[in-house]
């Protein structure tokens, strides 16, 4: 009988094991499923890539940190705070997408994909760069994503 409690214990512990999902091992990992993600779907709709900007990226680096551990809430840059960014990156129109809690860095583009002023920020055209920063704060992902023109 305790052999049987044991056997039907594993196996509970193996099933409940399949259904929590997939977590990216690395934050470079993560950052860069939500740029693969996010190319795959601009130019399945016949959109460019985005290239990497470094500077939008130490900028999506430092607010999803920033809302990880001061804000502890998704909260968009103000306007006037946008306006710094595009300044000091030298670019002319810019989207943000945040999102908080998934486990991949595809599961957030789904989502983005899912939310109609994601998904325009995801399709904008004349737009050519990106910074992705994503935070694991010991319980979940926060994320940032900046793509300008």
């Amino acid at each position: 009988m305790k052999i049987l409690a044991s056997l039907l214990a594993g196996v509970a512990l193996a099933a409940t094991a399949l259904v929590v999902p997939a977590q990216a091992a690395t934050t470079a990992e993560y950052e860069a499923e939500v740029v693969t993600a996010t190319n795959t779907y601009r130019t399945a709709k016949g959109l460019n890539a985005l290239k990497k900007s470094p500077c939008l990226e130490k900028k999506a680096d430092a607010w999803a940190k920033h809302l990880a551990t001061e804000v502890k809430k998704l909260e968009h840059r103000s306007p006037s705070n946008l306006k710094k960014v595009l300044k000091q990156c030298k670019k002319k129109r810019i989207g943000e997408n945040l999102a908080v809690g998934y486990p991949t860095g595809t599961a957030v583009v789904t989502a983005w994909k899912n939310s109609p002023g994601h998904n325009a920020n995801l399709l904008k055209a004349n737009t050519s760069w990106y910074g992705v920063g994503a935070y694991h704060d010991g319980t979940q992902w926060w994320t940032v994503q900046m793509i300008a023109g």
